[in-house]
């Protein structure tokens, strides 16, 4: 499955990670919004979701926790790529379930 599933209410941000991604061929949603966030991942069952964390409707830690613990039939692994640099969000973001936890800016 060929799928990314792009959390991100930056718009600007947005455009340029959907651009990086379209570039090796991966089928990439944008969501910018927590609450939708967690209804098309389960299902819309991507292979990876890059989640920020400051979202309107529910953070991504919200998010996050939701989704691994819903009953959808393949794990994605959860990318947080946020500016929280805070060792404190760090691990809140595994605690709840992320695979990773990228800081804002990433160079493409």
């Amino acid at each position: 499955m060929n799928r990314i599933l792009l959390v991100e209410d930056d718009p600007s941000i947005a455009a340029v990670m959907r651009s990086v991604l379209a570039r090796g061929g991966w089928d990439i949603r944008h969501i910018a919004n927590g609450l939708e966030a967690v209804d098309v991942a389960i299902a819309w069952e991507p292979a990876l979701i890059l989640l920020d964390v400051e979202l309107p409707g529910m953070n991504g830690f919200l998010v996050c926790s939701s989704i691994r613990s819903s009953e959808r039939g393949d794990t994605p692994l959860i990318v947080m790529v946020t500016a929280n640099d805070d060792i404190s969000s760090k691990l809140l973001g595994f605690s709840v379930g992320a695979d990773d936890y990228l800081i804002k800016p990433i160079d493409p």
